[in-house]
């Protein structure tokens, strides 16, 4: 279980987006919530606290029953950069990630499984944008996380997401992992979609999701 209880933190002097206020949230196993919010909203912060990257000025992360306060392999985040070790392998880049024994989560499995094995033996510079963005999202399902995020995937020209990532997605879940994302349009996958508006986090009701 994901626990959200008044999170906030004040945006950095050199941005615009509003500060986060409070934002409240509860997600159980294999449930996919999304936010939808426009760009410099401060969705990617929001994300980031939750991953452990920021620390939030006030308020409290519980994931599985334990605070966050840092960084933990029991969150996967796919981040609006795909931060590749620029001198690793793409298996290499994943096998850093990954502490799982389980053969489907190994890292040129997850390669081959995301439609991208022929970035195994090559390194980042070589890569298409496609399977830089593929390469991140395997290195973020390869410890079996209980929380995966997804900073935006749908905005990416050439590598958004696609029936392969989809699927690998959804195999996560049927394990247990939720999924929180965030873009600028609802997406069709999610269970529940919220709105950050105005530095808050709210429920948003839709007639029907519509593909981001």
């Amino acid at each position: 279980m994901l626990l959200l209880r008044g999170l906030s933190r004040e945006a950095p002097p050199d941005q615009s987006h509003p500060p986060l206020t409070d934002a409240e949230l509860t997600m159980t196993g294999g449930e996919w919530a999304h936010i939808v919010a426009p760009a410099v909203s401060g969705k990617s912060t929001l994300l980031e606290m939750i991953a452990g990257v920021l620390l939030p000025a006030s308020g409290t992360i519980e994931l599985g029953g334990r605070l966050v306060g840092g960084p933990g392999d029991d969150r996967g985040l796919m981040a609006w950069q795909p931060h590749l070790f620029s001198w690793m392998t793409g298996v290499r880049n994943v096998a850093f990630a990954s502490r799982s024994t389980d053969p489907a989560l190994a890292p040129d499995h997850l390669l081959e499984l995301l439609g991208i094995d022929r970035a195994a033996d090559r390194l980042p510079a070589t890569m298409s944008p496609r399977e830089r963005w593929g390469v991140a999202l395997a290195r973020a399902l390869a410890d079996a996380p209980k929380l995966l995020l997804l900073d935006d995937p749908w905005r990416r020209e050439g590598a958004s997401p696609d029936d392969l990532w989809l699927a690998a997605i959804e195999d996560a879940r049927r394990r247990g992992t939720m999924v929180l994302s965030a873009g600028r349009a609802p997406i069709a996958q999610a269970d529940r979609t919220l709105a950050l508006d105005g530095g808050r986090l709210r429920s948003r009701k839709l007639a029907s999701a519509r593909p981001g």
